[in-house]
This record gives C-alpha cells, sequence and structure tokens, in this order.
C-alpha cells in the first residue's frame, strides 16, 4: 500500500525542517525574527488601542479656525491699503502745497 501523497510531501518538509533547525545559526536567526515579530505586534496592537482612545480631529473646527484667521488677514490688508491710500492722498496734497508755495515764492536752487 502506497502513503498518500500529501503524506509525503509532509515528511518531506518536517525532513527539511529537521535538517535546517539543526543549524544553531538558523535557530538563532529564527528565534530572534520570532522575538521582532512579536515586538511589532505588541507595537501595533498599542497604536490601535492608542487610536481607538483618541478622538478624532473635527476638520470643521479647524477649517473655522483657519478662516477665521484667514479673515483677519483679510481685514489687515484692507486697513493698510486705506492707510496706503490716505498717506499718497496727503503726499500728493503736501506736494500741491509745496508747488503752489514755489509758483507764489521764487525758490533759488
Amino acid at each position: 500500500m502506497k502513503a498518500p501523497r500529501g503524506c509525503l510531501v509532509a515528511v518531506g518538509l518536517l525532513g527539511l525542517l529537521a535538517s535546517s533547525c539543526e543549524d544553531e545559526e538558523m535557530v538563532a536567526k529564527s528565534r530572534a525574527q520570532q522575538a521582532r515579530i512579536a515586538e511589532l505586534e505588541a507595537q501595533v496592537e498599542t497604536l490601535q488601542t492608542s487610536v481607538k482612545d483618541t478622538p478624532g480631529t473635527d476638520p470643521a473646527a479647524e477649517l473655522k479656525a483657519t478662516e477665521a484667521e484667514l479673515q483677519k488677514v483679510r481685514d489687515t490688508i484692507e486697513s493698510l491699503q486705506a492707510e496706503l491710500e490716505t498717506a499718497k492722498a496727503e503726499n500728493e496734497a503736501v506736494r500741491k502745497e509745496f508747488m503752489d508755495y514755489k509758483t507764489k515764492y521764487v525758490i533759488s536752487d
């Protein structure tokens, strides 16, 4: 009676595993990898717990704050533009006054 093919494959794999596990370097490497995997799995679990416990941030609130800040900047720009227009008008008035003065009183250079 022949052994089923699956059994032969399993026996062959066990033989390969047994012979490779006899190599101490491979055993040490395998143990180190298993330890690293366990460490990483623990980190994943910790992060998942942290994410579950952390309430989500509301992007609407952040958007509202950003829009408020943007409006402040726009208001500042408008204020500065108004100041600039006022300064230009004052400059033009002083310049006109000076030209009138020069016309009225001859200034020699």
